[in-house]
């Protein structure tokens, strides 16, 4: 399911709560090469958007992943990065989901200073 930018209010909620476990997967990915993860709501269109509850609400699934299991194919994805020698961080724990990545690729804020950065607060 996907629906292009320019989405009202009640499109991007619709959209946000399709994509919470997908980018909850990013976000596991992302940790295990050692970068940090910054959510997307992929919509230009809407300026004051506050996306702290869709940020909160992917860390909760990426939480929910680590603790309970995550998709087969997700989870054999994740063996393979953690079974790589590139730095990349074996030792993923969810306490550690709250941690700011050595690798920072660069801050955007949102409205009143609330980043994008899953892994940078």
């Amino acid at each position: 399911w996907y629906s292009p930018d320019d989405r009202d209010k009640s499109e991007q909620l619709l959209f946000e709560k399709v994509e919470v476990k997908p980018q909850a997967l990013e976000h596991l990915f992302s940790r295990a090469c050692g970068i940090a993860f910054r959510v997307s709501v992929d919509n230009f269109s809407l300026l004051d958007h506050d996306i702290k509850p869709f940020r909160d609400a992917v860390l909760t699934q990426s939480e929910k992943f680590m603790r309970d299991g995550m998709p087969a194919r997700a989870a054999l994805f994740l063996q393979g990065l953690n079974a790589l020698d590139v730095n990349i961080n074996t030792n993923l724990d969810p306490s550690d989901l709250h941690q700011c990545d050595a690798l920072q690729l660069g801050s955007r804020n949102n409205v009143d200073g609330v980043s994008d950065c899953i892994d940078c607060e």
